[in-house]
């Protein structure tokens, strides 16, 4: 077990230092979001500058619950025109998705609440929300539909549309 802030440090015998700035290549970075959006907790596995380590995450049995979303584990990155992947819940909103660009605003909300501030904002056609700084709704505008949808599996993440 490495303690928080040691970096891997060569006097615990892991041989990397990082002096503050994350682990040196070849590296492998775990992600933990704890009681995030519906108060699900989410891991991730990144590569660092391209070169990995090998990890593996073990949940204890029986503690957890699968979800079947087609879309997690999926590189991010893509274009657009990959949203048809998606599950889409009631055909506005749906999981591990983004909206990129045509930011208006943003505001700090809850995840549920996001639809809502966008359907109250002038202009607003759309919405993704992620867990930056507590909760973060980004309010978009433009013409879009649901096959502009890119799905996301880097950070927990909601999209809609109005």
């Amino acid at each position: 077990m490495v303690d928080v802030d040691d970096c891997g440090a060569s006097a615990n015998g892991f041989g990397m230092t990082c002096n503050g700035f994350g682990g040196q290549p070849p590296a492998t970075l775990a992600e933990f979001t704890l009681g995030g959006w519906g108060g699900s907790d989410y891991y991730d596995l990144s590569n660092v500058d391209g070169n990995s380590t090998s990890m593996t995450i073990r949940p204890i049995s029986g503690q957890y619950t699968v979800v079947n979303n087609p879309s997690l584990g999926k590189p991010n990155g893509s274009s657009g025109g990959s949203g048809s992947s998606l599950q889409w819940n009631g055909n506005k909103w749906t999981l591990s998705c983004d909206f990129p660009g045509n930011d208006m605003s943003n505001v700090r909300t809850r995840g549920e609440d996001c639809g809502g501030k966008c359907a109250q904002t002038s202009g607003c056609t759309h919405f993704a929300w992620n867990t930056y700084e507590g909760g973060t709704c980004w309010l978009k505008s433009d013409s879009v539909s649901k096959s502009n949808a890119v799905p996301r599996s880097d950070v927990p993440m909601i999209c809609g549309v109005v």
